[in-house]
């Protein structure tokens, strides 16, 4: 019994050292991470004290005050937030001349959106969108906010229609790889602000100068992207001209347009043949790297590509696909595309990176290459001169979509307003810099006039045919017939927020006034627009979307045609601070609204997709929209990162205007960028003359 009491108070001794002993190393393992707490609080409470003090001090804007204050709470609580991890920046990168024989180089400017910008860019092509959600790496395709949503067909009432059907993946296959030109020129002027004009160069050089994409048949890539096949016709303007018939132009660039020696030869070794001049065509409006498109969501086969009678497909100019490879097949050649890709983009590239230093030039082979880029172009522009003065939308053989049983009549005043800035620009070239004398050019240069002063007529008199929603707001468009009988555009069609947003930009307060001043003003066009298609929060316009909608819960937030309501209510605060009337202070108020909320970050749901907050993604791109929307006028608007609304954001960094050669009057782009190559003031002057500044 002794021993055992014995043992027993051993090893309760035991055992009280070992607590003991147990303690001492909790305490030891525990004061680090107190003081480490401790520290933490005292850090996080240092941390808002400073912030608090900077925003006293008016260093950093309300905005990047609570995104900061947000990450410090979050930090401090161990709480992953359900905002955006995007931070911005802007670096720049100085360049100097290695040695005396170097030329100026401008300077690099790096921010989120031009990294973005950036990495969009493979097989020598820029793309409009990014269809993979930065925020949680999946493929928007396969989230709930699509899968729900699905995909429709606004030919028969938006009826919903299957996933494999030839509707829902054109849609998903050309948005994964293909390219819009508008976006494309968008893409260069942005990166030509930021002093990345070289990479714009290898876009310019080994696609839209070769006018192809790949024209070896093993190697893939679309061999013509203009609108001129063998496979296909189209009829341009009143006089349906051929595309086959259109004047002839010289390949731009001192490049050559390869094509197949036989049409009818299949195989990789078929004989190809190249040629220095071919028809002054359009280009299809949009492009990709290859002929053959992989569906994000069904892979390289679908069994409605079949050609009959192995399938349903039952075009015949792909008669060949009995197998179903899924292809490239939207071969439509359209006006705003083409003055924006082919002649605005290059001039205003031409011009950036120059800092308005262009050489003269008298003949044509001395002109930029962007010149002769750009007047390759100007037989089917011509053409498409309707006899009231507006462009025609596109050729008849386009196929327009939804289909227009009309469209070689149909008119866009969207593609208008960008022709009339895409000539402007132009004239400007040829009226400071070519000398005259080159019988091509001299023809060139009174083509442009032409088109300009047709374009001036149209919007003297057909900007508002009747009332939409009964308000009078600038009309979408509509049918010029060939015998010269203006039909005003009807329907879910009638309004569009870039024929208010591009328009008033364009034309100007002063101009639009004049000449409508009866019925309505430039400043009532925008109170009608934020009625009808505004988006705002907590009662502040944020942005606008892209019509009207059935109710205010569909209302759209779209990021590229917010900008163009951003730029144009700067010109207009401009216009009428000068002119007189208006509400200038309100203008300014809806620009800084915009911009402050359209800039913060968005927050997404689990699959990454966008629910709240801003509208830019973690990766710095810009959403085209903050929902899924069918745009009445032929495409999808997805809440993914795209090239348009980031690019316009980069405008906006120097206030550059794209619809006027050198920016417009307010732009920063000179002072920030031309250092060492400060801007021809004659030229300017000029310039400022033209538009009226």
């Amino acid at each position: 019994s002794a021993a055992k009491n014995g043992n027993s108070i051993n090893t309760d001794t035991n055992t009280r050292m070992k607590l003991a002993l147990s303690c001492i190393v909790t305490v030891l393992i525990l004061l680090p991470i107190l003081s480490a707490a401790k520290n933490q609080d005292s850090d996080s409470i240092d941390a808002l004290y400073k912030l608090n003090k900077l925003r006293d001090l008016e260093l950093v804007d309300e905005q990047e005050y609570q995104t900061r204050k947000d990450q410090i709470l979050d930090q401090y609580l161990q709480v992953k937030s359900s905002k955006s991890a995007y931070k911005h920046y802007r670096h720049v990168i100085k360049t100097k001349p290695l040695s005396e024989e170097d030329d100026w180089k401008m300077n690099v400017i790096m921010t989120p959106q031009v990294q973005w910008l950036v990495s969009i860019f493979s097989d020598a092509m820029p793309k409009s969108y990014d269809d993979t959600l930065p925020a949680s790496g999946r493929s928007y395709w396969t989230t709930r906010a699509y899968l729900a949503a699905g995909a429709r067909d606004p030919e028969h009432g938006g009826k919903r229609i299957a996933f494999d059907s030839d509707i829902a993946i054109q849609e998903r296959a050309l948005t994964h790889v293909g390219l819009n030109i508008y976006d494309g020129g968008v893409w260069s002027v942005a990166l030509s602000l930021t002093g990345l004009a070289d990479l714009v160069d290898v876009y310019y050089r080994n696609v839209l100068y070769t006018s192809s994409t790949g024209s070896n048949q093993f190697a893939d890539g679309l061999m013509n992207i203009r609108a001129s096949s063998h496979a296909r016709d189209y009829h341009y303007g009143a006089e349906q001209i051929s595309d086959k018939d259109l004047d002839k132009v010289p390949v731009p660039g001192n490049m050559s347009f390869v094509h197949l020696e036989d049409v009818d030869c299949c195989g990789v070794c078929c004989p190809q043949e190249p040629d220095w001049e071919i028809p002054g065509g359009f280009f299809y409006r949009m492009i990709g790297p290859s002929y053959r498109m992989k569906d994000p969501l069904q892979g390289d086969y679908g069994w409605v590509w079949r050609s009959e009678p192995a399938g349903p497909n039952n075009d015949t100019t792909t008669s060949w696909n009995k197998a179903g490879i899924i292809h490239w097949n939207d071969w439509k050649p359209i006006t705003g595309e083409n003055v924006w890709g082919v002649i605005l983009g290059p001039i205003q590239t031409m011009f950036i990176r120059n800092c308005s230093h262009i050489d003269e030039f008298s003949t044509y082979e001395e002109a930029p290459d962007e010149v002769q880029f750009a007047v390759s172009i100007l037989p089917a522009c011509m053409a498409l001169l309707s006899p009231l003065g507006s462009m025609y939308h596109c050729p008849l053989g386009s196929q327009m979509f939804p289909a227009d049983k009309q469209e070689e009549t149909n008119v866009s005043n969207e593609n208008n307003f960008s022709a009339i800035a895409a000539y402007k620009a132009l004239y400007l070239i040829f009226d400071i810099f070519y000398t005259g004398g080159d019988e091509f050019l001299d023809k060139c240069k009174e083509d442009v006039e032409t088109l300009i002063e047709g374009l001036n007529s149209w919007f003297t008199k057909y900007l508002l045919p009747e009332p939409i929603e009964n308000k009078h707001v600038i009309s979408q468009g509509g049918h010029v017939t060939f015998e010269g009988v203006y039909e005003p555009q009807e329907g879910d069609q009638g309004f569009a927020v870039d024929c208010q947003t591009w328009g008033l930009m364009v034309l100007g307060q002063k101009f639009f006034d004049k000449h409508y001043g009866s019925k309505t003003n430039a400043y009532k066009v925008w109170q009608d627009t934020k009625e009808l298609a505004g988006y705002y929060i907590d009662g502040n316009i944020a942005g606008v979307g892209y019509t009207t909608v059935a109710n205010d819960t569909d209302r759209i937030w779209s990021g590229e045609w917010s900008w163009g309501a951003v730029f144009m209510v700067r010109r207009l605060a401009m216009d009428y601070k000068k002119n007189g009337g208006g509400n200038v202070a309100d203008l300014i108020a809806d620009e800084k609204s915009m911009v402050s909320y359209m800039s913060k970050p968005a927050e997404v749901d689990d699959d990454g997709v966008w629910m709240d907050g801003g509208l830019v993604q973690e990766d710095g791109s810009y959403l085209y929209a903050n929902d899924r929307f069918f745009i009445p006028w032929g495409w999808y608007a997805n809440p993914i990162g795209a090239t348009s609304s980031t690019g316009w954001a980069v405008f906006y960094d120097f206030y550059y205007d794209p619809f006027e050669l050198g920016g417009g009057e307010n732009t920063t782009f000179f002072d920030e960028q031309c250092e060492g190559n400060e801007p021809d003031q004659d030229v300017l002057a000029k310039i400022r003359a033209y538009y009226d500044w």
